[in-house]
């Protein structure tokens, strides 16, 4: 018999109702999550990183470039997203971190998905509270730096991987060729959003690295 280093079994069927009650608990975390991090956002003012960050940005999409191929260490895609970002939104302490403010609070459905997905909707449930009000994503969730991009991109890319070998471990019977559709769909995601990880810091490889450990050690026990 063959074993398997990670099985991924379908959710449960449950009622609408339950499933309804399900969601609606999740959208009150995200708002509680939303509303935490907006408390006191414009308290302090902006600390040295965010600073550099605003200054480092606010120059010339040319400039800013040409500082990050040959000046800067950083990837690419944080700083000039926060270019366009301070030209919509202006430059004040609110306006600098309700990026941060998104991000860390989209980690919350996210959390909740991938709990779901390992274990449970329980511990998915209980998984999206932890995150709703865990210190460390709420600091990053009011910091301007690009911690708070990370930890959504690397919780997605977690889940993407998850969806794509569900997909992979449990197909469908479909003359339709829906199931092949969908593990090419979920495969391009998370190539797109490893990418989008990278091109934010270079700390998301430890993620996409441990992640295709997994899927080569769950190949290779398949064998």
């Amino acid at each position: 018999m063959k074993e398997k280093y990670l099985s991924l079994q379908p959710l449960p069927n449950v009622g609408k109702g339950r499933v309804t009650s399900t969601w609606v608990a999740i959208i009150i975390l995200t708002l509680g999550a939303f509303a935490l991090h907006l408390y006191r956002l414009p308290y302090s003012s902006l600390r040295g990183d965010e600073a550099f960050d605003v200054l480092f940005a606010s120059q010339s999409l040319g400039e800013v470039f040409y500082q990050l191929r040959f000046v800067q260490p950083y990837p690419p895609l944080f700083h000039t997203g926060l270019h366009f970002w301070l030209t919509v939104a202006g430059s004040s302490e609110v306006a600098v971190r309700f990026w941060a403010v998104l991000c860390a609070t989209l980690v919350v459905p996210i959390i909740y998905v991938l709990g779901s997905l390992l274990f449970s909707r329980q511990v998915g449930l209980i998984s999206a509270l932890l995150a709703a009000v865990n210190p460390f994503i709420h600091w990053w969730g009011q910091d301007a730096h690009f911690y708070a991009q990370l930890i959504a991109l690397t919780a997605l890319l977690n889940v993407i991987a998850l969806r794509f070998w569900r997909a992979e471990e449990h197909p469908q019977s479909n003359p339709k060729g829906q199931d092949r559709r969908q593990v090419i769909l979920l495969g391009g995601l998370y190539v797109l959003v490893a990418l989008f990880s990278f091109l934010t810091h270079y700390f998301a490889y430890f993620t996409w690295g441990a992640l295709n450990l997994v899927a080569i050690v769950q190949t290779l026990r398949r064998h």
